[in-house]
C-alpha cells in the first residue's frame, strides 16, 4: 500500500547506512526454493501466507544476516543505536507474553541461533494440523522462542555449563537486560554476542508495531487471524 511504502522510505532515510529491501510473495517463494530446497517441500504446502513469511524471515536472516522487521512497523530511532557492531543475534521480549518478538529481530549471517531455528523448523513442520494457535505454534513467536531457548541451552552445554543450561527458559532469558554484568548468564551471552534487549522496546522505543497483519482490512486483503479462524471454522463444520 502507499502508506507502507512511505513508512519504508522513512526507515531508509533514518538509516542511510543500511540497505532496505521489500519482498513480495513470489520473491519469498523463489528464495526459499533456491536456497532451502528441502524446507521448501513443507513451505509450499502451508495454508497461510503469514506462515510462509515467518519461514522466509528465518531463512534470509540466517543466510544473509541483517535486521528483519514487519512492514507494519515504524522505525523510532536509528538502528545503529541498538544493534552493536559485533552482534550475532539481537532480540526483545513481547510485552504481554513470555515470548520473544519475531516481527523485529537481528541476526548475523549463519548465526547459531538461526541455524537451530531452521533445523527445528524442518522437524516441527512434519505433519501440520489445524487448530486455533497453529500459526504461533508451527512458525510464529511460540516456535521462534523455542528455537532461541534451545540454541542457548545447547551453547551452554557445549561449554560444560550444565547447571545454568538446566535453568534456561524464556522467562529467565527475558530478565537478562535487568541482570548485573557479572551475572553468569549475562556474561555468557555477551561473550557470544547475543543481546537480549528490554521487554517490548520494539513496540515503543526502537520500533512501533501496528499489528496491521492481524486486524486491518484494506481492499481485498483479509488479516491473517481472520483468514485462519474462518478456515479452521469451515474445517470444524465439516466434521
Amino acid at each position: 500500500s502507499k502508506n507502507s511504502k512511505i513508512t519504508f522510505f522513512k526507515l531508509e532515510i533514518m538509516n542511510d547506512d543500511w540497505k532496505g529491501e521489500l519482498k513480495n510473495d513470489k520473491e519469498i517463494t523463489e528464495y526459499v526454493q533456491t536456497y532451502f530446497p528441502k524446507l521448501f517441500k513443507k513451505f509450499i504446502r502451508l495454508p497461510f501466507g503469514v506462515m510462509k513469511a515467518d519461514i522466509w524471515r528465518y531463512c534470509v536472516t540466517y543466510n544473509e544476516g541483517g535486521l528483519y522487521t514487519d512492514l507494519d512497523t515504524t522505525c523510532m530511532t536509528k538502528i545503529n543505536n541498538w544493534i552493536p557492531e559485533d552482534a550475532q543475534f539481537v532480540v526483545s521480549g513481547e510485552l504481554r507474553t513470555e515470548l520473544f518478538c519475531q516481527w523485529t529481530f537481528y541476526s548475523a549471517p549463519k548465526s547459531y541461533i538461526m541455524k537451530r531455528i531452521i533445523e527445528l523448523l524442518d522437524i516441527r513442520l512434519t505433519g501440520v494440523k489445524f487448530f486455533k494457535q497453529m500459526v504461533h505454534y508451527y512458525t510464529g513467536p511460540t516456535f521462534f522462542t523455542l528455537g532461541i531457548v534451545t540454541a542457548i541451552k545447547e551453547l551452554l552445554l557445549m561449554e560444560n555449563k550444565e547447571g545454568l543450561a538446566k535453568k534456561i527458559d524464556s522467562r529467565l532469558l527475558r530478565k537478562v537486560p535487568n541482570m548485573p554484568k557479572e551475572h553468569p548468564l549475562k556474561k555468557f551471552l555477551l561473550k557470544h554476542k547475543i543481546y537480549i534487549l528490554p521487554v517490548d522496546v520494539f513496540n515503543s522505543t526502537y520500533a512501533k508495531h501496528h499489528y496491521g497483519g492481524s486486524r486491518w482490512n484494506f481492499k481485498d486483503y483479509v488479516p491473517w487471524k481472520i483468514q485462519k479462524n474462518n478456515y479452521i471454522d469451515i474445517l470444524n463444520n465439516r466434521k
